[in-house]
Order: C-alpha cells, then structure tokens, then sequence
C-alpha cells in the first residue's frame, strides 16, 4: 500500500467527473467484454463508519447498533456476471430511493439500454419511484413492509389465500419444502397499479417473507430466487471487507471516497477476471483464498531492457496455470489494436516471465 500522504496527493488531482468518467469507461469496456450485461441489477448500500475528528451527518450504522459518522455509498452490480457497474455516495438533493431512476439511467450509458430489472431492499421503498420504474418500463422486486399497518394487511392476507407448495431449482434449495400465496395488491400509497405480492412460508422458520414484484411474466420460483441472488451484493461486500478494506475511508472527503471506491471496483473486477482465467475452481473462491492458494509467497525480479519491463517470477508449482495467460502478451494486444506501450511505465512494454524448474 502507497504513503498515505502519497495517497492523499494522488487523490487530490481527482474530481466528480473524473471519478464518474472512470467508472462509466471501464463499464463500458467490460460490457464489450462480456463481462457486465447491464440487464438485471443487485442495488444496495454499504455503510462505513467514519472515526476521524472531521465534521460529518451521523447515521445508523447496523453492524455497530449506534448512530455514527459514517458514509453511505450505493453500488450496482451486475447480477448475472457478479461484477459491479457503478458506485457513489453522491446523492445531491434526493433521496436513496428517487436514485433508482438515475442508477437506471446510468446504466443505459453504459450498455445503450434500460436495465429490465432492478433488485432492492427495504431502504429504496418508495410508491412514487416505482411508479416512475412502471413508466420506463423497469420491473423491481422488493420485500414488503414490517411497520404495524402493513403486518395487519398481510395477515389478512394470509387468512384469506391459502398456501400452495413450490419447488425451487436452485441446488443448494432444492430440499426445501415451501410454500408460497401468489397474489396481487393496490396498498402501496403513489402507486395507482396492482403490485404482485408473493409470501413465503418455510417449514421451521417462524417468520413468513413477503416479496412486492412488479413482475407479473416470471414464475413465482424465479421470482424468489432472482430475489435470492441479490445476496451476491453483499457477498462482494464481505469480499471487499477482507481483501480491498472497504470500510477504510481515506478521509472525510465524500470525493475522495468514491474515488477510492471506484479503484476499488475496477481492482476486484480485475481479479475476477483474472481467476476467470486461471480456471473454474479459482473464480468460485474468495480474492483472499485465492491470494493465499496461489499468490502469497511469489518473488520476482524486475528489470528494464531497452523498451521492455520484464518481471521474472521465480519457478513455483502452480506456475504451469499462469503461463499460458502471459505467454505472447503484447502480441495479443496488439491483435486487439491495442498499444502494449504502457504510459506509466514510462512508454514501455511489459514483459512478464516464468523461470524454468530447477
């Protein structure tokens, strides 16, 4: 990690539009990629506690239970590929839930169309903005209300349907025996359409969970488990939490966080590639087993031959995965029409080697 006052003036050149710019560029580029499909997204909110002297708004923050100093950020994520799209603490005059519109748009310019699907919790609730979702054509899933007027209503509910069995697809909820009630209601206040609620009742567990969908096409089993997989934001969150300190602020400057954020994405959405590459059984794994499996006690020599920058590594046994990746890469780029020049390596090539066994 850099000086943190190295840190500091690095971020100082930063500002709003090169923090936005960066993100929306390198999106773009993984949406050619095939890497962000922009279709379904995973929304949600990743408070960090703030512990400096510096003036800031005070929030609840869950995993600490008390009102703090702290930063909410929002991510998107591409749920299909897992990799995030976009991040920001910049909400200007709206609220977190009129910003579902605007992530929308977002993505759009990332991949040139409206996302289909938008998933979110409890803190984007809002009838006004799903009306305006309903309008552009974005279907959400969300889960109801608990305050007491909404537990009478969905008690009614309950009294009123009875539950019909299910079964999942998913692997890991194939043994589960549920039950669900797929119907309709119009009790959500600025929103003039019925909404579809789906309650859930799983044997041994005392709560029942209501889902509110504007989804009206998929099957009740797919809407639970697209709402399942919204999950996948907060495994990257834990992810990040361990491998990439997510919850270190550089500073009480909002900027500087996202721009500290936005290094952040671009790092883990890197790696995933990377372990991508290196074979199935790594990409499942979490960046800090793979680090530990595979990176942690690698030396290299590094050197500079006219226009080249070559890193040797020292022979290790799992080498014989990372070869072929870095074998003929410059060729490679330049098959691409892209200049293996690299501007902060002072306009050279990179030139990454294996040592043979010895």
């Amino acid at each position: 990690m850099p000086d943190q006052s190295l840190l500091q003036r690095f971020l100082d050149n930063w500002d709003r539009k090169i923090v936005d710019s960066l993100l929306t560029a390198v999106s773009k580029q993984a949406h050619i990629l095939g890497q962000i499909i922009g279709r379904i997204l995973n929304i949600d909110t990743h408070t960090k506690p703030f512990y400096g002297k510096a003036e800031m708004k005070k929030t609840k923050v869950s995993k600490r239970n008390r009102a703090m100093k702290a930063v909410i950020t929002a991510f998107i994520q591409d749920q299909e590929t897992g990799n995030m799209i976009y991040a920001t603490n910049e909400f200007g005059k709206h609220t977190l839930s009129e910003m579902l519109p605007i992530f929308a748009e977002k993505v759009k310019s990332i991949t040139d169309v409206l996302p289909e699907h938008l998933l979110f919790d409890l803190g984007f609730y809002n009838g006004r903005v799903f009306a305006r979702l309903k309008q552009r054509g974005i279907k959400f899933t969300t889960l109801c209300k608990k305050y007491p007027n909404a537990k009478i209503k969905l008690q009614k509910v309950v009294e009123e349907n009875d539950f019909t069995p299910i079964k999942f697809t998913a692997p890991t909820r194939k043994k589960i025996r549920a039950k669900i009630i797929d119907t309709t209601t119009t009790h959500v206040r600025h929103y003039r359409w019925k909404l579809r609620l789906i309650v859930l009742k799983v044997p041994g567990k005392k709560d029942l969970v209501s889902f509110l969908t504007s989804d009206f096409d998929s099957s009740v089993v797919e809407v639970i488990e697209r709402y399942a997989r919204r999950w996948r934001i907060e495994n990257w969150f834990t992810e990040q939490l361990h491998s990439n300190f997510l919850d270190n602020l550089p500073s009480s400057d909002y900027l500087k966080n996202d721009a500290v954020d936005a290094i952040r994405i671009i790092t883990s959405d890197v790696m995933k590639l990377f372990m991508n590459d290196v074979g199935v059984d790594y990409f499942r794994m979490f960046p800090k087993t793979f680090y530990r499996e595979l990176l942690k006690d690698l030396s290299a020599e590094v050197r500079i031959d006219g226009d080249r920058v070559i890193v040797e590594f020292d022979y290790f046994d799992e080498q014989y995965l990372l070869v072929p990746l870095f074998k003929d890469m410059n060729e490679k780029l330049e098959k691409r029409s892209i200049c293996p020049y690299v501007p902060w390596l002072g306009n050279r090539k990179l030139d990454i080697q294996f040592a043979d066994i010895v």
